[in-house]
Order: structure tokens, then C-alpha cells, then sequence
């Protein structure tokens, strides 16, 4: 799991907050939570966020200075690459989507 804070001044300019840099992040990420918080200093706005997401490494390789090393891997495990993982429910018990 991952946080990012993203802090934001109140820009008289454009009225409000330049967000851009916190659209152009979460694009190509599962945010499985946002937070954010509204403050002053010195009477100017201010924004903060905080984002949540979570990343895996799927695969494995014989190579220690790699993602995933594992001695045994096999050779169809390799290369290890980051993927998303979309958030889930996990249960000690059996459910069904009724449930």
C-alpha cells in the first residue's frame, strides 16, 4: 500500500485550486481511498489530500537484484512487473454476492 499527500494553495488567479498535478497522478492508478482537508495560513486557503492505492509486483526471477527474486522461480514466471490490484472484499467465510 502507497500514500501520496498532495498539499494545494487557493490561487486568486484561477479562482480556486490548480488540481492538475493530482488529475495527471491518480490517472493511472486504483485509489482505494482519498481524504482531504481544507486550511488556512496567513488567511490564504489551503488543500491538502491524501491518496491511498496499492500496487503489486506479479511474477518472479532467479535474479537477486530483481523484483520478486525467488530461487525457484521458473522461467515462465519472469519478468516481475508492478500491476493494479482494484480494491476487494475478503472473508473468513464462504459468501455469495447476496451476502
Amino acid at each position: 500500500m502507497r500514500v501520496k499527500l498532495f498539499t494545494f494553495r487557493y490561487s486568486a488567479t484561477l479562482g480556486g485550486f490548480d488540481e492538475t498535478p493530482l488529475a495527471e497522478f491518480v490517472r493511472d492508478k486504483e485509489v482505494l481511498a482519498f481524504r482531504e482537508h481544507f486550511f488556512s495560513v496567513n488567511e490564504t486557503p489551503h488543500l491538502i489530500c491524501v491518496l491511498v492505492w496499492q500496487d503489486a509486483v506479479m511474477g518472479a526471477q532467479t535474479d537477486p537484484s530483481k523484483l520478486n527474486f525467488d530461487p525457484q522461480a521458473a522461467s515462465d514466471e519472469a519478468p516481475g512487473h508492478e500491476v493494479s490490484v482494484s480494491a476487494f472484499f475478503l472473508s473468513k467465510y464462504e459468501m455469495t454476492q447476496g451476502q
